[in-house]
């Protein structure tokens, strides 16, 4: 107590009241408590007090009462209002406030709503009504609510109806509050469009009577996407999908009237959508993720205002700005912004809904236009003056289907309602990106202004003069696009002056959608280099009928190229230095000019794509050039795919003019033409060289026709080594058999050594054979050859060999003019197949070459064909021969060298009618030849020959063997003489290379002589040969000889030492061929001789030695009587002739001697004798003097000494018989003595050998005669 005492004493009668007036109410509380059951039971009083408060008659079918903390609290079901009910509000919970109640501003009684549906409406002048409260029909629902007290909507709806502002929506729960005081109007309401969401709180503070008031809205962070249906009807379409934040709204009323609206918000995440256009599948969208709001609306007169101090939207590193835009409206319209705005999401929020037409509405969306303008200022009259101006200082928009995009644009801007000028910024970077036209993009500068009007019902947009200008081209533009108002695409009238530009720029231009990919690739390929000059473009006509392919416009772009590079196609080579006009004309292009080829110069070409959607290329060209330069470019070219090899190998020079025709199309579709090139090469005077046949073609002339498939040559004229032929090749698919690839076809006189050049196996035969004969060679190369294992193709070699000698052993031997028909068939590669050749029936062979497995043969004498394969490695010799000269095959083969092991024996199995050997032939011979361990046995088998000898396989060895039967005869025809080449191959045997010999034959026969058993021994020396034993052994005939053979060729020497002992040299010469010469007689010759040099180099004046011959009892046959016939003696040309006892031409019926003997020594080319004497019965002749061997000629002293006693009765014997010889020796008696001092004379030869001159001398009187010719008689 004491501490109320420090209060001042008001302050403790307050307290007293206070205390006084809560225990006053708790007792009211207390009493009123008490009495609501009295209440409950008078429902009529209630409703009569009701109807007071109201204003109207209330009723209510139930009451029921209950006590609440805050008062009574009366429950009123089945409520109507006004006369007769007409109002029916169903439940109604009225509390009396017994606390706040008494309060100032608050209202005693509340009434309580449940489940009220309300309408808020706003008609064409802007006035708000409420529906669903109870009124009267003429009365104020306010004026009500004033006497009942406050209002309470509890659990209610709302429906927001303002046609005029496009607003039509119904919130699905509301809680109200409403107090009327007097003439003001206070509320509060919280609304939900969906109960899971957060309420939207709202606040209105209202004078009713003089219509001015506050509202305030505000909307607790949460989804936006549940008030979308409030917008609808203002956005026309658009639809807020998404976005949370907090949004606050201010209004002013004023008489009624809306006089200022605040909005302030920021929002996160916010989406639209706006409604799906025609042929759309994607519902168009527009995302920002932070939009910051500060926009106030203000009337303002007549008209309105709105500012935006903060209007953006967009991520919030890159937000669009909106700010500062001031706008006004009413009776004329204005748009300003200070400051630079963004409108790119203004466009983009209005491409959502239907302010727009949908060709717009679609651009819009697709090219998310960005626009940021400062200065702007719009103003627009009723009247319908308008004008335009600000400056740009970023216009862009993406490309649209074919449509281009656009960027970088600045400039300034001014326009009324009849026209606009954009001035351009030179200094901007403007980029231009058309993907489905130019593809890449383009950065420009563009200087000069843009103008577009009003035309008609539409628009021209147009250039007076404007400068685009990249980093590698630059052109002037003037004219421009008039959009017609008809919802097509504009009509364009332009015309363009290029720059000189670099060729390859005119890759950044190409149209794609109105091109092929193919064309596309194959323009980008051709364009590689140069520049063009004089350029320029023209284009007139509506673009929905680009590229004006029916006349219905005109579109040219042309210029003119210099230093050009093109490549035309893929495979073929660059044509260079190209100077030509091209022209890009409606839908295609042509260029026309000259260039250079693979360094061919001066290529007249005409190329061009006549329309483009069909992409067909076609290429025309035509060139006089050097067949080198030429070639070079087919080695470049496709060509070269069909024969690599044939274009590889070969080299051509001299005048040819080539022309080409190519049709290429661009457009690979199914079952279209796959194009083709070809043309033609005319040759003049070409020479021509294939390295891979080494041959050489001169003055080749004649057209060569070529395609993509192939190319042919028919019947070109060529010279080969000076002779004249005709060469036709096809490759490809101008070949005649389908199933091949390449044919050659040659028909010339050639020169068979030349021929061989080209075969190294058949190198060999090179020095055997001579001439020219007509040949037709032909190469057929297979297509394709699926077996790995298979042949290429073939070469064919055909002749009659007419004009060739082979000059070769029998029977291979041919004269030049004797006819043998030739055929040789390689097949190609060589290593996967066999050559066969056929020379007449005379011989034929097959060959065959494996890598690895070396080269087998197979050769048929007497045959044209080879059934049988060849071994894989070796040679094989069958058949039948009429001839053979087995000597001369040896030396010619082997050359005196052991077999070559590339090519070993196999086997040799020849039967041969008449085997020429040694000078004589054995008729009906086999041959066989088989190898053996370490050797080759060799067996011949026949009537005149047989036996085997062994060859063996090392030089060291030694050849054995025995002949049972070896019967030489001399051949009926003269062999065949051995050519000089073959000689010089014989003389290069070294004969160090031939092996010891050692055999024996048991029956040898030389013609009719006998000569029994015959043993042979050769040794092999370190440089050599030597014959140490030679020896026959018969009854009349006997020899042995002695012989050495040292070194080679021209180094080699001949020793040799002979002696022949006869019992019947007659025999003994008829064997050796001069059987008609000699009769009879017995003696020996004995030979030690040599010479320098091969044996087949003999040469009479390298002979040096000495010659025996002790001769007797013979006839020297073919006698003619008449002692001046002893002059014939001196008459002979030949001295070797009469050295073999040739006197056929001394006697013509023979001359019997006695003794016939003397000596001859050779020497320094020379041949000596003191004395060779005959003695006869007839006559005696000396000869002495010698004979230049090297000259030819005599100087020889000849005595002829006849016994006249017996040369009468010779004579006689000779002439008549018996009778004739009695006359003779009766003559011989008388005139002896006369004769003989008559007939003794001594000759003086001299002279050539084939006209000698003959001196008789007489020695009694040492007086001369005249010379006299040695065919006349002394």
């Amino acid at each position: 107590m004491s501490s109320l005492l420090r209060f001042p004493r008001v302050f403790r009668y307050a307290a007293y009241a206070c205390v006084a007036v809560f225990v006053a109410v708790a007792l009211a509380m207390g009493v009123v408590s008490q009495l609501l059951p009295v209440v409950e039971r008078h429902p009529q009083q209630v409703a009569d007090w009701l109807s007071v408060r109201a204003g109207q008659p209330v009723r209510f079918d139930t009451l029921s009462t209950s006590w609440t903390q805050r008062g009574p609290l009366l429950r009123l079901q089945g409520v109507r209002i006004g006369p007769q009910g007409k109002v029916g509000i169903g439940q109604v919970e009225m509390l009396v406030a017994m606390y706040t109640g008494i309060l100032p501003g608050h209202s005693l009684i509340e009434l309580r709503l449940r489940g009220v549906a309300l309408t808020v409406h706003r008609d064409s002048a802007g006035r708000w009504s409420v529906y669903g409260l109870p009124r009267d029909v003429e009365g104020d629902p306010l004026e009500v609510l004033r006497r009942l007290g406050e209002l309470q909507v509890i659990g209610g709806r709302l429906s927001v109806d303002a046609p005029s502002s496009g607003v039509s929506t119904t919130l699905s729960q509301i809680n109200l509050r409403v107090r009327v005081a007097g003439d003001r109007l206070r509320a509060g309401v919280h609304g939900w469009l969906d109960s899971a969401r957060a309420p939207v709180t709202g606040v209105v503070d209202f004078d009713r009577v003089s219509g001015d008031g506050d509202v305030y809205v505000e909307t607790l962070p949460n989804q936006l996407a549940s008030w979308s249906s409030l917008l609808a009807g203002v956005m026309r379409g658009v639809h807020l999908r998404d976005g949370a934040g907090h949004v606050r709204v201010w209004a002013q009323l004023h008489r009624h009237h809306v006089e200022q609206v605040t909005v302030q918000g920021d929002l996160q995440g916010v989406r639209f959508e706006g409604g799906r256009l025609a042929g759309q599948t994607v519902v168009p969208r527009v995302f920002w993720p932070q939009l910051q709001v500060l926009v106030r609306w203000q009337r303002q007169g007549d008209g309105w205002r709105v500012v935006a101090p903060r209007l953006r939207m967009g991520e919030s590193r890159r937000l669009q700005k909106l700010d500062g835009v001031v706008v006004e409206g009413g009776s004329f319209y204005t748009v300003s912004a200070p400051n630079a705005v963004d409108a790119g999401a203004v466009l983009a929020v209005l491409a959502l809904g239907d302010w727009l037409a949908p060709d717009l509405r679609t651009w819009l969306l697709h090219a998310r236009p960005q626009l940021r303008v400062a200065g702007l200022h719009v103003s627009k009259q009723a009247d319908g003056w308008f004008w335009v101006a600000g400056r740009v200082e970023q216009l862009g928009f993406l490309p649209v289907a074919d449509a281009p995009g656009l960027s970088g644009v600045r400039g300034t801007l001014e326009g009324d309602a009849q026209g606009a000028v954009l001035t351009l910024d030179s200094d901007a970077s403007v980029h231009l990106d058309w993907p489905s036209g130019f593809g890449r993009r383009h950065e420009i500068h563009l200087a000069g202004r843009i103008v577009g009007w009003r035309q008609g019902d539409g628009w021209k947009v147009a250039t007076p003069a404007l400068r685009v200008q990249a980093a590698d081209y630059g052109a002037n533009l003037r004219g421009g696009l008039w959009f017609e108002g008809h919802g097509t695409l504009p009509r364009i009238s332009l015309a363009v002056q290029l720059d000189d530009v670099a060729v390859p720029v005119a890759k950044r231009f190409w149209v794609r959608s109105k091109m092929s990919r193919e064309l596309i690739d194959w323009l980008n390929a051709a364009l590689v280099n140069g520049s063009t000059s004089g350029g320029f473009a023209l284009i007139e006509g509506e673009l929905k009928d680009w590229p004006f392919n029916n006349h219905d416009g005109y579109f040219e772009a042309a210029g003119r190229i210099h230093g050009g590079v093109m490549r035309f196609q893929s495979e073929w080579p660059v044509l260079e230095k190209l100077d030509a006009d091209i022209a890009f004309i409606g839908n295609g292009f042509s260029i026309k000019g000259r260039g250079e080829l693979a360094g061919v110069p001066q290529v007249q070409l005409e190329a061009g794509i006549e329309d483009f959607e069909k992409g067909d290329l076609y290429v025309r060209a035509h060139v006089q050039s050097d067949a080198t330069r030429l070639l070079g470019l087919l080695r470049r070219s496709p060509l070269h795919q069909h024969d690599a090899d044939t274009l590889d190998s070969v080299s051509a020079s001299g005048p040819a003019s080539v022309s080409f025709d190519m049709h290429l199309p661009l457009r690979h579709e199914q079952g279209a033409d796959y194009g083709h090139f070809g043309g033609e090469v005319s040759l003049e005077n070409v020479n021509y060289i294939d390295r891979r046949w080494n041959l050489a073609f001169e003055n080749v002339r004649g057209p060569v026709r070529y395609s993509s498939d192939g190319f042919s040559a028919e019947g070109l004229h060529v010279l080969h080594q000076g002779l004249e032929g005709r060469l036709s090749v096809r490759v490809g698919d101008a070949v005649d058999d389908p199933a091949q690839i390449f044919q050659a076809r040659l028909s010339a006189a050639v020169n068979v050594k030349s021929l061989l050049r080209h075969a190294p196996q058949m190198d060999w035969l090179r020095p055997y054979v001579n001439g020219i004969s007509q040949w037709r060679i032909g190469v057929d190369l297979a297509k394709s050859v699926p077996d790995a294992h298979r042949v290429l193709g073939h070469l064919t070699l055909d002749s009659d060999l007419v004009g060739t000698a082979l000059n070769l052993p029998a029977p291979l031997d041919k004269g030049s003019g004797r006819v043998l028909p030739a055929h040789i068939n390689v097949a190609l590669p060589m290593e996967q197949g066999d050559i066969a050749l056929a020379l007449g029936k005379l011989v034929a062979a097959r060959v065959r070459h494996r890598d690895g497995a070396g080269v087998g043969v197979r050769v048929v004498m007497g045959g044209d064909n080879v059934r049988e394969a060849p071994l894989e490695h070796g040679l094989v010799v069958i058949g039948h021969s009429t001839s053979l000269d087995a000597i001369d095959w040896v030396r010619l083969v082997r050359g005196g060298s052991a077999v070559s092991s590339d090519l070993p024996l196999r086997l040799i199995d020849l039967q041969v009618d008449s085997l020429l050997l040694l000078g004589g032939m054995f008729p009906n011979t086999r041959f066989q030849l088989r190898p053996v361990h370490q050797g080759v046995a060799v067996v011949v088998d026949g009537p005149a020959l047989s036996g085997q000898l062994n060859i063996p396989e090392s030089i060291d060895g030694t050849v054995t063997g025995s002949l049972g039967v070896l019967h030489w005869q001399a051949a009926q025809a003269p062999s065949v003489k051995v050519s000089g080449s073959v000689q010089s191959a014989m003389a290069d045997v070294d004969p160090a290379s031939i092996p010891s010999l050692a055999f024996e034959v048991e029956d040898a026969r030389l013609g009719q002589v006998k000569l029994g058993r015959v043993g042979l021994r050769t040794r092999r020396l370190s440089d050599g040969i030597q014959v140490d034993q030679l020896q026959t052994n018969s009854p009349s005939q006997r020899l042995s000889m002695f012989a050495t053979w040292r070194g080679k060729g021209e180094a080699a020497s001949i020793r040799l030492s002979a002696r022949v002992d006869s019992r019947d040299l007659g025999e003994l010469a008829q064997a050796i061929g001069y059987g008609e010469q000699l009769r009879g007689g017995e003696g020996q010759i004995q030979l030690s001789a040599g010479w320098n040099g091969p044996p087949v180099g003999f040469q009479l004046p390298s002979l040096s030695g000495d010659l025996k011959v002790n001769a007797r009892n013979g006839q020297l046959l073919e006698l003619k009587p008449g002692a001046g016939r002893v002059l014939g003696l001196l008459s002979v040309t030949q001295l070797p002739r009469r050295l073999m006892l040739d006197f056929r031409d001394l006697f013509s019926k023979g001359l019997a001697f006695n003794r016939f003997y003397g000596e001859v020594h050779f020497g320094d080319g020379k041949a000596h004798t003191d004395r060779l004497k005959i003695e006869g019965p007839a006559v005696n002749i000396a000869i002495r003097g010698q004979s230049d061997l090297s000259t030819q000629t005599f100087d020889q002293i000849v005595d002829v000494n006849p016994k006249s006693g017996n040369l009468l009765t010779v004579v006689g014997a000779v002439a008549g018989g018996p009778v004739g010889a009695a006359v003779g020796a009766a003559a011989n008696m008388v005139l002896g003595k006369s004769l003989g001092a008559i007939g003794s004379k001594t000759y003086h030869v001299s002279g050539p050998w084939n006209d000698p001159k003959v001196q008789v001398m007489n020695l009694d009187s040492r007086q001369r005669d005249k010379p006299s010719n040695s065919k006349s008689e002394n």
